[in-house]
């Protein structure tokens, strides 16, 4: 169902019409206008070809399959994320052994929304 809603909005608005309509998903209901701006500026130089194969491996793949990996993890993501929700994330978390960190204040595009906090966690991570 999320393919075919995915394909069929980039069938019917393309690149640049996604952006100017969807982009609002990527942040929360928080975010300020430059905020909003940047996501919109950054889904309109999305590449159509490269757009649909990230829509065929989301939605194809069983990305969970092979977790956990064989590696430190750290599972996070945005507390207001419409995108890809904490419920799912947390599905993802426990299959790896470790508990999801939520990004106060964020959407999906949760670097753009809370720049420090991304940063802070990615600081950490790469320390270890």
């Amino acid at each position: 169902k999320v393919r075919a809603e995915r394909l069929a909005t980039l069938d019917q608005l393309g690149i640049a019409g996604m952006a100017a309509q969807r982009a609002g998903r990527l942040v929360s209901d928080q975010a300020g206008e430059p905020a909003r701006q940047w996501v919109r500026w950054n889904m309109a130089r999305l590449n159509d070809r490269g757009y649909r194969q990230a829509v065929e491996l989301l939605c194809n793949a069983d990305l969970l399959a092979e977790l956990p990996p064989p590696m430190p993890v750290r599972v996070a993501c945005g507390a207001l994320d419409a995108v890809t929700p904490p419920a799912a994330c947390e599905e993802v978390a426990r299959r790896c052994g470790v508990a999801l960190e939520l990004v106060d204040d964020a959407g999906h595009a949760g670097y753009v929304e809370q720049p420090r906090a991304v940063a802070a966690l990615l600081r950490e991570s790469l320390a270890h």
